[in-house]
């Protein structure tokens, strides 16, 4: 296994052409594919393999091999197998350009450059130019199909199949050039248009292995092309795979923790390599194109986070104001119209009880009230704020509150949560300018 796994990629590496030219040639043109120095012959190693018209999934489908079918190769493209049409293919022109016999199996090209396209058994293009033929040239005709004739693949005409389905055996073509001697370890290097290829020879036990030969009777020793591990195509395929596989791994995941701009990196480096095959290219191209619509939602969500965040932000601090605005609310500052210790008083004349509001210091009078409500006689002897209308009597010395409201304070609180018209000058720390007359000391 370990020697035919070497003569495989000694032979697949000794046809591999240089160009580097479209893998989808236009119409009027073969594709572009080389024929190699070298041919060899294989074999098919699975059932239904699809032979194409190109060397590119792209190209159209013009046969099928079953597992064991012989194959001669003459060329590679990466992936792709340049093949000699194999039993039962056919090429097709159109049937104005042939000058044909009655019931002859025969006929002549009369014109010049006519274009031989490849026919297929399994869908009805006939597209992919395959070689061209000059005036006077015999083709041999095997059908008829409307207005073509179905044609026996001429020398130059060529198909097309996937090397992973494909086993090679033994060379069947040796170089024009004189071959490398069994002393030499390896020729001068040597150039082609778009790659350095040193050429080093294949061990002749591989070969001997793999064809039955025997050094007795050595076959032409097979120049292997080595190329440089920067332009071999299975780094390509390795990378693509890569990417693929972590595209993939995508799925399921927000869209902000999506590595886009790594992947539409690998994807764009990609596409700048030559040597990506056609069917991989439109692959990346999609992706890549898909990153970038998905790159630019991904900066809008990271902004809307960032907005998000920020409102949030803004929120928080407003309810840290609302909260601070709630507890000065909670701790606001009740008013009252006077303050002062309630006491009883002598005088009692017009409409309700009087009673006298007190410096507690000193006991001096600050204001009388009036109030015809039963609850001022459990106050009486206690620090008090009284709400009502400030009212001057004429036959009492100071003014009377008529009171509406009365409640037990906190003397410490005066001018800090409680304020009041009228306020005990022992609690005041500067005595205002004037200050409420004092009237009866009892």
């Amino acid at each position: 296994m370990a020697t035919r796994s070497t003569l495989l990629s000694a032979i697949f590496a000794a046809i591999l052409t240089a160009g580097s030219a479209s893998a989808f040639a236009a119409d009027d043109s073969p594709p572009a594919v080389e024929n190699a120095k070298f041919q060899f012959a294989g074999v098919i190693n699975a059932d239904s393999v699809l032979v194409r018209s190109g060397p590119s999934e792209n190209y159209y489908i013009t046969g099928k091999l079953n597992k064991g079918a012989a194959v001669t190769v003459v060329g590679i493209k990466f992936e792709w197998l340049k093949i000699v049409p194999p039993e039962n293919s056919f090429s097709v022109v159109a049937k104005n350009l042939v000058t044909r016999e009655a019931g002859a199996a025969t006929g002549a090209i009369n014109t010049d450059n006519v274009n031989i396209r490849a026919g297929s058994s399994v869908v009805p293009l006939k597209v992919t130019v395959q070689c061209k033929l000059p005036k006077g040239a015999t083709v041999e005709i095997v059908g008829e199909d409307d207005s073509y004739y179905q044609i026996k693949p001429p020398a130059e005409a060529y198909l097309y199949v996937n090397q992973k389905f494909v086993d090679p055996l033994k060379q069947v073509a040796a170089a024009a050039k004189p071959a490398v001697k069994p002393t030499e370890k390896k020729e001068e290097a040597k150039k082609s248009d778009d790659t350095n290829i040193e050429l080093v020879k294949t061990p002749q036990k591989a070969l001997d292995d793999a064809s039955g030969n025997s050094l007795a009777n050595p076959p032409t020793p097979i120049e292997v092309a080595k190329i440089p591990p920067a332009t071999q195509p299975i780094s390509v395929q390795a990378e693509f795979d890569r990417l693929e596989a972590e595209f993939a791994a995508m799925a399921g995941k927000s869209l902000d923790e999506l590595p886009i701009a790594k992947l539409l990196s690998g994807y764009e480096g990609l596409l700048k390599d030559d040597h990506l095959p056609l069917s991989m290219r439109r692959v990346a191209q999609a992706k890549a194109a898909s990153l970038r619509v998905k790159a630019h939602a991904q900066s809008e969500l990271i902004a809307l986070h960032k907005e998000q965040t920020e409102s949030e932000s803004k929120i928080a601090a407003l309810r840290g104001q609302r909260s601070e605005i709630e507890q000065r609310l909670a701790d606001k500052v009740i008013a009252y119209t006077a303050v002062g210790t309630l006491q009883p008083s002598t005088l009692q004349n017009g409409a309700g009880t009087l009673y006298r509001l007190t410096d507690p210091a000193n006991g001096r009078t600050l204001c009388y009230v009036r109030s015809n409500d039963a609850r001022f006689g459990t106050f009486l002897e206690k620090f008090v704020g009284i709400k009502g209308d400030l009212v001057s009597e004429p036959q009492l010395s100071v003014k009377a509150l008529i009171a509406t409201d009365v409640a037990s304070v906190d003397p410490a609180e005066v001018t800090k949560k409680i304020s009041a018209q009228i306020i005990p000058s022992s609690l005041l720390i500067a005595r205002p300018a004037a200050q409420a007359s004092t009237g009866e000391n009892q």
